[in-house]
């Protein structure tokens, strides 16, 4: 009954107080007075409008202090401040600043004003821009503070002063610009403010206060301070933004501390002259590039002042310097050495070391330093972080002399395998060295078994160290290990102020031990299951009858004054199992079905005691329960309400009531909509870059969609795809949703193809869509990007880590026609991706988080051509490259392209008639494109770039060419010639009149030239340079038809390759990476095409028809110091090949020397035999063409009817080139050779082909000008396509096919399912530099022309096969009309071949390095499937393989090629071979990857691996045997894996892999046939870090974990560091933390803002799976703030806390340890009626 009294009588005074407290209701609408001025006082009112809640200044004069309206309520919403006003007085405003704050007016300040006092508007929000008129002087401290605006501040010009605090943590934006009237700035005046333009600071003042622009960090551009400046206090541009030059004043005396802390500088740094001290983390992770020169004036440099600056070079320490702080130059990469200057009397350096004069102390090593590493035996001491991060020391001798070690003086250190110590223990701070390194100590010195470990905070775990023995010099190492293997330890701790409890009674198993200084107790030979028992003075006791030991082999013990104290209340909450006695938990009531279980433990000791537990949420309770456990639902808890468990004895009275660390919540987090990766950028490339200038570009960063899926236990972020449906889709599919697979791919992933494929193959299964920007109209750029975050629901999501994975494709194609006569066109291909794993993160405070560095090396394709001419071509020689560089980091003012660079060394050489007309090197540097350091505009070749086209640009077609050096004789290596005869015909031509011109006047007939009779067999033995045989000359008087005699067929046996000399060039078999990226290369304008053929059906043919037996699978030599202009072509001939090619006959003049040739595949003996002419007739010939008969070959060419003078012009030659037709007779063994026409007219590119009743038809390209290059047609004199047929009674006329007025850059003639047709590959525009212009003409006798886009048609097997390439970035392969589903394509220059069967093949050259290579890829008929492109051959550098000709024969693709050495790059000069080799049976694969998901792995469970495999032979896999061997040897998996993976194609095996029962981190080897793929690493540990924080008015308690979710145990560092200094709040080393083991710290923050920013870092010594290698970290969070007062922590301070107190005070009920704090009032310690009376009070008030 007196408890009920006492608690009506303070709930009688709180309705007491409650009524005195409340406010007199006002009468009238206005209030007002006066309220300063000038004279008495009166001349300046003030009055107030409760409807509108305007106050309103009026008068003239300053305002009075203190105001009158100081203590009074009003809600003021707005202000008006009329002209006449002087001063606002201090603290004028800042009472209204709730009121102002829920309106947020703008705010207009008379232009009168010419002072403002000491928070006069402190923490009044307002919106829009701030301008103060040019009267203004002075701001008083605090005057703007926390007043919000949005726009831009515009400062008075006559403005003298601008105090302390003045403008903090306003969101002004644009630029700020001081007057030149301002002489002073107070600390802080404008720290926190969101300036997102540049700072201009004024001439006039000294000194920059400290913190005066502290984290304004969106400040842009270069920051120049005046010459003026003496000093920059501490802070005062800390985490500024600033993204270019840093210009520091000439006077510049000090630096203090943090002034330009993470400021994001560029370029290099200057320090002037009169620098005399440079403070603690003045420069810290600044971006500063190129050497550091310290001025000679400089006397001291602060900790870490240059810590992770970028310089390079040598440092250089001036003989005034007297101070380095610890870490001064940590991790900024010097690679020189260390020098002091001479006189200097406090440092000296060796070998790349910095030590004080006299070598007692090692300051600071460089991290290039490398080896075994011996201490001088001066040394006595080691510094903190002496040699951190010296990744390449790998041992280190520490001389007897060491005394002292200090922290983290060797950490870091990868390589560092042994520190060899030669005298006694040493003090060491801990920790000063990597658990991977081992001490090694002297047998026999002291202190080494009990070491002095300066480690006051933390127990030391102890360190592998071993006894060593010196016996006459040598030291031995023994074996003894320090720590012993069977040990536990557990470590007791006061469970309410978590210190260590000294002299505490540990009993385990009959054993005791009294704890140490540090709580520890260790018991040796330790068992697991036995019965523990503990008992300390003062606490009570702690028994269990069974104790099951930690996987960690150490425990925390938390005893308590109380002995029914819970000991543990464990927490299983879906798959979330926490303590929460000590670990916070957060639970949903959006979840209320979810099940939720609770496990009390107390002492058994006091078990007997124990009536029942009762389970607290609120006032209510929620469950009961004998035994301590519980099982409830989440809905049965209260909302934000706090939760106890009540222990209750056999009296019914409570005996104890514990606090559990539980959060019941009901809200959803938000997160915004969208993740910006960095900055878009648009720029013209300078005019002096060749083949890029003068190009407008734009590179475009993607803004990416977010999605979110809240679930029972975890909040999860999509980022560029619908998490929701995802999730949603594996749910309908039966398949539990495996969210974390994005944390594997680093691991899983060992290359860059591994984890591009991840990242297609994920994006696919997700759902992200591709992201396409075009950079110009001839490059684009395409994005595959995802990423992924979560955070459990017992976490409050105010910082969410995640994962971004990004793959960029960059293609483009860049043409330049560098001369206009001849049409000569030079480009680059680039082709490139990159793939890429990042972090992002995201906070309330700060927005996302994200910083990824990304560099394309795209590969280049070097290629050219000469338009519209058969008789030329263009050799482009020489190699390049190209480099991208993004840094993707939000809105950051740096984020976006970096630069834009391609370099490399070309040159063009080009010929015609097998004439030089010019070599030139077109390209000789390194080109930018865009630099941001440089304002992207700049660039700075290596040599000046002079274009070909204006060297040539004065050319006409009439020029007359110089002729070159005679060709070296060639030498055939090969089968002997065929015996062949040559008969000469002339047709009767009976041309009908044409539509537009007269017939044609028949030409004399042609006399027969035999073929050379005296021809004799090839020597096996070749000599190098023959003598020329004598050619013969025809005899006028011979018939029309003359028959040469047979020659004697040769020998059927082989005929022995000869050895060759040092002038033949070998090409070794082919180990080209098939996956390479390819390029198109080569003479893409010639008329070269594969020639048709036909499967012959006659066995009447010259050689047997048999299998071919001896065909060489690598390139074998046919002909070595051939032409260099010879260009093969191959002819099926059914049972044989025809090869075909236009040879320099060097018995022949220069200008005659071209002759065609042929020569035929010896099916018996697998060789070629030797080249012979079609029909020598002393004439040049040029662009032979063929078609396949069922008996035979038609050939068709250019043929000079006359010889060519070196007068000679182009014109002169085209009228002397006419069309001759030759067919060979299988059978027979002859060739009948026909002159078609004889005109004044240049006929080109003539094809021929067969009809349906087997007929030849000839086609060719006509020029009414003669104009061998085509340039000169117009609408009304076009080029012309004709046609003509041969029949019985022999050629009928020709028929005009088609007309265009374009360049043709090459024709084809093929019978297709509608008859003879015609393919002219045209650039419509006569410009070369571009080619969406491009397209096919296709003519048909008596049918309309039709066009098509697209290019390098050809007929294949009767069916046209082209390339569309004339969209950006999507070239389609087309055959028969159809689209071939290919990945990888050649551009135009490409070789085609087709089997009966209906398989393709295609071939092309690729130049790349300054070597081109042969590369096919094949189409499976059956299968409908194209594998991706293999290397067929290898080249030596400046080997240029090219001109590939390919056909089919028993069943397999032939190659010939042309092998041309570059001797000289600068002249191209160059040599050239023949050679040819069969499509090899070749096995051959390459284990890309062995991926698994590394969040599916827990001890014993089945693990699915993954093995990608590349078929890189030349035959399908239909199996492999994979034997997976564990790192004891032991075979844990063999089987056969079945695959059907074809030549060139990529597949996926899967094995299943059981792991062990008993968690550990294994190794795997795997072998797979004859391949292995070793450090298959499975079992890595894990870290994920988390922290709950509790807040009052004054203080925090964090309560900060990390966890190991891995199946390896992990032992390291758990820091928290505040990031705004980067100190240490407080730390501690966790060691052997297991599976889901957990170690965690308790800690409290007095005073603390809400906008710290602390960050929690794990660090390891053991690689972790999980993103930032063996670090993991994430921002401390913080819960809702609870204010004092605010007992039952529901965010409100009013009666119902005051009944709390009041139940409390009485002894109804007792609070929890939380709530006491909150009802402390006078924080006194004791909760009384002062407490009620002072919230009594609050609340009435």
């Amino acid at each position: 009954m007196k408890r009920f009294i006492g608690i009506s009588v303070i709930l009688l005074a709180i309705c007491a107080a409650f009524m005195l407290g409340m406010p007199a209701k006002a009468e009238e609408n206005v209030v007002g007075g006066y309220c300063g001025g000038e004279g008495d006082g009166t001349n300046l009112s003030w009055s107030f409008d409760s409807k509108t809640g305007i106050m309103t200044i009026s008068g003239k004069g300053a305002m009075a202090e203190p105001v009158p309206w100081a203590d009074m309520s009003l809600e003021v919403k707005g202000l008006v401040l009329e002209e006449g006003l002087t001063t606002i007085s201090s603290n004028a405003f800042t009472q209204f600043k709730n009121s102002i704050s829920s309106v947020k007016p703008q705010l207009t300040l008379p232009s009168s004003l010419q002072s403002i006092g000491n928070s006069a508007f402190k923490s009044c929000e307002f919106t829009g821009s701030l301008t103060l008129s040019d009267s203004l002087q002075s701001i008083g401290d605090e005057a703007f503070r926390d007043c919000g605006f949005t726009g831009k501040l515009t400062l008075s010009n006559s403005l003298l002063s601008v105090g302390d605090n003045a403008f903090r943590s306003c969101n002004f934006t644009g630029s700020l610009v001081l007057p030149n009237s301002m002489q002073s700035i107070g600390n802080h005046a404008f720290s926190f403010c969101k300036f997102n333009g540049t700072l201009t600071l004024p001439n006039s003042i000294q000194n920059i206060s400290e913190g005066a622009f502290h984290f304004c960090q969106h400040f842009t551009g270069s920051l120049t301070i005046p010459d003026s400046v003496r000093s920059i206090g501490d802070d005062a541009f800390n985490y500024c933004g600033f993204d270019e030059l840093l210009n520091l004043p000439k006077s510049l005396q000090s630096i203090g501390k943090f002034a330009f802390y993470y400021c994001r500088f560029g370029g290099s740094l200057t320090l002037p002259d009169s620098l005399q001290s440079i403070g603690n983390y003045a420069f810290y992770h600044s971006r500063f590039t190129g050497s550091l020169i310290l001025p000679e004036s400089l006397q001291s440099i602060g900790e870490s002042a240059f810590n992770w600056c970028n310089f390079t070079g040598t440092l250089t320490l001036p003989a005034s310097l007297q101070i380095i702080g610890i870490n001064a130059f940590k991790n900024s990469p010097f690679y020189s050495d260390i020098y002091v200057a001479p006189g200097n009397e406090h440092f000296s350096a060796q070998d790349k070391i910095l030590f004080n004069k006299d070598k007692t102390v090692v300051i600071h090593c460089l991290a290039t330093k490398s080896g075994n590493l011996a201490l001088p035996n001066t040394v006595k001491s080691i510094a903190q972080n002496a040699f951190n991060g010296c990744k390449r020391i790998t041992s280190v001798t520490v001389p007897e002399s060491v005394s002292t070690i200090y922290n983290y003086s060797f950490t870091n250190c990868d390589e560092l395998e042994a520190v060899y110590f030669k005298g006694d223990v040493p003090y060491i701070y801990w920790p000063s060295f990597d658990r991977s390194t081992v001490l090694y100590y002297i047998h026999g010195k002291t202190g080494w078994t009990t070491p002095k470990y300066i480690s006051p905070d933390y127990p030391y775990d102890g360190y592998k160290c071993y006894p060593m023995r010196s016996s006459g010099g040598v030291i031995t190492v023994g074996s003894s290990s320090l720590m012993p293997s069977g040990e536990y330890r557990f470590c007791v701790i006061d469970g309410s102020t978590k210190k260590p409890i000294q002299n505490a009674q540990v009993t385990y198993n009959g054993e005791t031990v009294t704890t140490d200084a540090n709580g520890y107790a260790k018991i040796a030979n330790f068992v697991s299951g036995k019965k523990l028992s503990i008992a300390a003075t003062g606490y009570g006791a702690y028994y269990l009858s069974t104790y099951t030991a930690k996987g960690s082999k150490q425990d925390f013990i938390h005893l308590r004054v109380d002995p029914y104290y819970i000991i543990s209340a464990v927490m299983s909450y879906n798959n979330d199992v926490r303590d929460i006695t000590s670990q916070r938990a957060v639970i949903d009531l959006m979840y209320k079905d979810t099940p939720f279980t609770i496990g009390c433990t107390v002492s058994e000791s006091v078990v007997t005691d124990i009536k029942e537990y009762r389970l607290i949420s609120g006032e209510h309770i929620i469950a009961r329960s004998s035994n301590g456990q519980f099982d409830v639902t989440i809905g049965d808890f209260s909302s934000n309400s706090d939760v106890f468990v009540h222990i209750i004895g056999h009296n019914d009275e409570l005996l104890s009531s514990t606090p559990l660390m539980l959060t019941v919540k009901n809200e959803k987090p938000k997160l915004p909509a969208t993740l910006s990766l960095g900055k878009s950028i648009k720029f013209t490339v300078p005019s002096d870059v060749p083949l890029f200038g003068g190009n407008e570009m734009e590179v475009n960063i993607p803004v990416l969609p977010m999605t979110m899926d809240i679930s029972e236990n975890s909040i999860k972020i999509g980022v560029n795809f619908n998490i929701m449906e995802f999730n949603k889709k594996l749910t309908d599919e039966g398949k539990e949703a495996k969210w974390e697979w994005f944390k594997g791919f680093t691991k899983s992933a060992d290359t860059a193809n591994d984890l591009i494929k991840l990242i297609d193959e994920t994006a696919k299964e997700i759902g992200s869509k591709e992201i396409k920007y075009r950079i110009s109209k001839d490059f684009s750029m395409k994005w595959t990007i995802f990423g992924s975050a979560e955070a459990p629901l017992n976490i409050e999501p105010e910082s969410i880590k995640g994962a971004i994975y990004i793959k960029i494709d960059i293609t483009g194609n860049r043409e330049k026609q560098c001369s206009i006569v001849p049409p000569i066109v030079i480009g680059l291909n680039f082709k490139g991706k990159v793939s890429i794993g990042g972090e992002f993160r995201w906070t309330v405070e700060d927005g996302f988080i994200i910083q990824v560095p990304v560099t394309l090396n795209p590969s280049i394709g070097i290629y050219g051509g000469l338009g519209g001419a058969s008789l030329a071509s263009v050799g482009i020689y020489g190699e390049g490259g190209a480099e991208v560089k993004l840094l993707l980091a939000g809105n950051k003012a740096d984020s976006g392209l970096e630069s834009w660079k391609f370099y490399g060394s070309v040159g063009v050489k080009a010929m015609l008639l097998r004439k030089e007309i010019f070599k030139i090197q077109v390209l000789n540097g390194e080109y930018y494109l865009y630099r941001r350091d440089t304002g992207g505009l700049k660039s700075m070749p290596a040599q000046p770039y002079m274009s070909p086209g204006r060297a040539f640009s004065e050319l006409d077609s009439d020029l007359v060419y110089t002729t070159v050096a005679r060709q070296q004789q060639s030498r055939w290596i090969g089968a002997a010639a065929p015996d062949v005869e040559t008969i000469v015909v002339q047709p009767e031509l009976s041309y009908i009149a044409e539509p537009v011109e007269a017939t044609d006047t028949p030409a004399p007939t042609p006399e027969t030239t035999p073929v050379e009779a005296d021809m004799a067999t090839q020597d096996p033995e070749p000599t190098p340079n023959p003598e020329p045989e004598s050619t013969p000359v025809p005899d006028e008087s011979s018939a029309p038809v003359q028959e040469t005699e047979p020659l004697p067929v040769p020998s059927p046996s082989p005929t022995p390759t000869p050895e060759l000399t040092s002038d033949i060039e070998q090409t070794p078999e082919s180990t080209h990476d098939a996956n390479e990226q390819l390029m198109a290369i080569g003479d893409m304008y010639t008329s070269r095409l594969s020639a048709h053929n036909i499967p012959s059906t006659s066995s009447n043919t010259m050689f047997a028809p048999q299998a071919l037996l001896n065909l060489p699978s690598s390139p074998e030599a046919l002909q070595v110091n051939s032409d260099t202009e010879i260009d093969p072509i191959l002819v099926d001939c059914g049972d044989t090949l025809m090869m075909l090619y236009c040879d320099a006959d060097a018995t022949r003049p220069i200008e005659d020397c071209s002759k065609l040739v042929f020569s035929l595949l010896d099916t018996v003996t697998g060789q070629w035999t030797e080249p012979i002419a079609v029909w020598d007739d002393g004439t040049a010939d040029y662009a032979p063409d063929a078609y396949a008969t069922e008996n035979g070959v038609y050939i068709v060419w250019q043929n000079a009817k006359t010889s060519i003078n070196e007068s000679d012009t182009l014109n002169e030659i085209g009228v002397k080139l006419e069309v001759s037709v030759a067919h060979f007779d299988m059978a027979t063994r002859t060739f009948t050779v026909e002159t078609i026409t004889d005109n004044d007219c240049y006929e080109a590119m003539p094809n021929i082909c067969l009809t349906a009743d087997g007929m030849p038809v000839l086609t060719w390209a006509e020029n009414a000008e003669n104009d061998v290059l085509g340039l000169s047609a117009t609408e009304q004199k076009p080029n012309r396509i004709y046609y003509m047929q041969k029949d019985e009674s022999g050629w009928n006329e020709k028929l005009l096919l088609a007309e265009y007025d374009s360049i043709a850059l090459s024709m084809d003639t093929g019978l297709t399912t509608n008859g003879v047709e015609v393919c002219v590959n045209l650039d419509t525009d006569n410009n070369l530099d571009t080619t969406t212009d491009r397209v096919i003409l296709f003519a048909q006798p008596y049918k309309s022309t039709s066009y098509i886009s697209g290019t390098g048609a050809r007929y294949l097997d009767g069916a046209p096969l082209y390339l569309d390439n004339t969209t950006e970035d999507a070239t389609t392969l087309y055959y028969n009309g159809a689209a071939m589903n290919t990945t990888f394509l050649p551009d135009t220059d490409y070789t085609a071949a087709v089997n009966a069967d209906g398989n393709i093949t295609l071939c092309w050259s690729i130049t790349q390095d300054g070597k081109s290579n042969l590369y096919a890829m094949t189409y499976g008929a059956a299968e409908s499937i194209w594998a991706e492109p293999i290397a067929l051959t290898e080249a030596d550098a400046n080997h240029y393989h090219e001109k590939v000709a390919c056909a089919y024969a028993a069943g397999k693709p032939i190659f010939v090629y042309v092998d041309q050495s570059i001797s000289d790059t600068s002249a191209m000069d160059a040599t050239a071979g023949l050679y040819w080799f069969a499509m090899p049976e070749r096995e051959s694969y390459t284990i890309n990857s062995v991926i698994y998901d590394e969040t599916a792995v827990k001890p014993g469970c089945a693990l699915p691996l993954t093995i990608e495999i590349t078929n890189t032979g030349t035959v399908s896999i239909d199996k492999l045997h994979a034997t997976l061997i564990d790192t004891n040897g032991e075979i844990a998996l063999e089987q056969d894996v079945p695959l059907a993976l074809l030549s060139g194609c990529t597949g996926d095996a899967e094995l299943m892999l059981s792991l062990p029962e008993e968690a550990q981190h294994m190794q795997y080897t795997l072998k797979l046939g004859n391949e292995e793929y070793s450090d298959i690493d499975i079992g890595r540990a894990m870290l994920i870090t988390g922290n709950q924080v509790y807040k009052t008015d004054d203080e925090q308690t964090v309560i900060a974990y990390v966890k190991n979710i891995g199946l390896d145990t992990a032992s390291g560092t758990f820091t928290v560091i505040d990031q705004e200094n980067g100190a240490v709040v407080t730390s501690g080393n966790f060691s052997d933390l297991g599976y889901n083991d957990v170690f965690y710290l308790q800690f409290s923050i007095s005073g603390m803002q809400t906008d710290w920013n602390l960050m929690l870092v794990a660090e390891t010594d053991t690689l972790q799976t999980s993103i930032g290698g063996n670090t993991s970290y994430i921002k401390l969070y913080h819960e809702n703030t609870f204010v004092l007062g605010d007992i039952n922590q529901d965010g409100n301070v009013n009666i119902l806390d005051l009944i709390l107190l009041a139940k409390h005070i009485v002894g109804i009920k007792t609070l929890p340890s939380n709530q006491i704090l909150l009802a402390d009032i006078n924080k006194d310690g004791i909760l009384d009626l002062k407490d009620a009376l002072m919230l009594c009070h609050y609340i009435a008030s």
